[in-house]
Parts: C-alpha cells; structure tokens; sequence
C-alpha cells in the first residue's frame, strides 16, 4: 500500500489511475470454479484477523494464477487459494501461514515439501510482481482525494468490503480497478449517510476523471444485488 501524500488531489488520482469513459475490464479466469474458490477461502478463515485489502490482493493473486497456468491438477486449486492467502498476509501484514500449517489444514493430505512446490510455482507464475495495484489502493487515493481530511476510516472500510463483495463475482470482478473503486466508495458514501455531500461529489469526480455516472451506477446496482 502506498504511502498518500497530505496534498494528493483528484488530478492526481486521474494522472495515477488513468480512467477512461468507458468501462474498461480486465481479465478474470474463465473456470466456474473461480468464484467457489474466492468464496471457499473467505469462508474457511472467518475469524483470522487480517485486514479486507489482504484478502482481496490474496484474490488477486489466484486471478492472476489461474490466468496463466490454466492447466494445473483442479484438486490442487483449493491449495493454491490458501497458499495466495498466505503470500497476501505476509506481504502486507507479516503474518507468516507456514507449509505445515497448510498442510495441517488439509489434514496433512499435502506433504510441506508439496506446499512449498506450489508456492514457488504460483510466485513464479506471478514473475515475482507481490505489489499490484487493487481496489483497495484505489479505494485509499480516492477517498484522500475527494473528502475532507480527518479519518476517513469508516468511508474506507466500508468501501473496501464492497469492493470485496465485487471481487467474489464474476459479474464484477471483471470491472477494472478504477472503475470498482469509484462504485464502492459511492456505495459508501451513500450507506454512511453522506447523501447531500454525495451529489456534490460526483459532480467533481464525473468531471475531472471525464467518467459516465451512469457507467459507474450500473457496477454499484450489480453489488447492491450481491449484498441483498
């Protein structure tokens, strides 16, 4: 996560993030397997304390994956799910899952020896590239760039696990960055209360960042379905 200077504005946001009036998407794998992954693992760790924007870079991972070894044994694909989970908590948090403690999940049905030949293997099909920008980034430089200074926590968090919801489904997963991020932080705005404030901030986002609030409201309705 990159550090947000105190003066960061929309201008900023838009020469970082570079969107474009139209909804751009980016690849997502095409296995029906994917969102049963994504969900299975979030479900598996309910109360292992690490942060939303973990558990989504821990997606992005396995998207990017299954993306480029599409071959890989499907009895294996719950593994990989856990080990990417384990490489996002490590490099965004220090938290260390271990072989054996993966291999203890699995009731030992996976020597430590295979875990850590799957983790090479996945961090060589990732080239190695751990920092990746993901809604969460977004998320953060959006909200420093369009709301009062002050925390900001709440708006984030809330935003974040929208984002999380989107990136379960195949139906939003396939949203760019860019383009989640400013649904999810209008869904948080507008769940938070800050209805009056919203109007006013869409008219400058619509404007600087030249998106369609129609585009965007459209993503926002596909969440909302999610979430009910």
């Amino acid at each position: 996560m990159k550090d947000i200077p105190d003066d960061y504005s929309l201008e900023n946001f838009k020469h970082d993030y570079q969107l474009r009036d139209s909804l751009v998407e980016r690849q997502i794998p095409s296995s029906s397997d994917r969102e049963k992954l994504h969900s299975w693992v979030i479900d598996l760790f309910p109360d292992l304390k690490c942060s939303v924007q973990t558990r989504i870079l821990g997606c992005y991972y396995l998207d990017e994956f299954l993306l480029k070894k599409p071959e890989i044994n499907p009895q294996v694909y719950q593994l990989a799910t856990v080990i990417c989970l384990g490489i996002a908590l490590k490099f965004e948090e220090s938290i260390i899952l271990t072989p054996k403690n993966i291999s203890e999940l699995f009731n030992n049905r996976y020597s430590e020896e295979n875990v850590t030949t799957v983790e090479l293997y996945i961090l060589k099909a990732l080239n190695w590239r751990l920092a990746q920008i993901t809604p969460s980034d977004v998320i953060r430089s959006l909200i420093f760039a369009t709301c009062e200074k002050g925390d900001l926590t709440k708006i984030i968090e809330k935003a974040e696990l929208f984002a999380l919801v989107g990136i379960l489904s195949n139906k939003t997963a396939k949203y760019r960055e860019g383009f989640l991020a400013v649904a999810c932080t209008s869904l948080a705005l507008k769940t938070l209360g800050f209805v009056s404030f919203l109007e006013e901030w869409w008219l400058s986002v619509s404007k600087t960042l030249e998106i369609s609030r129609q585009d965007v409201e459209m993503i926002e309705k596909k969440i909302i379905n999610l979430v009910s």
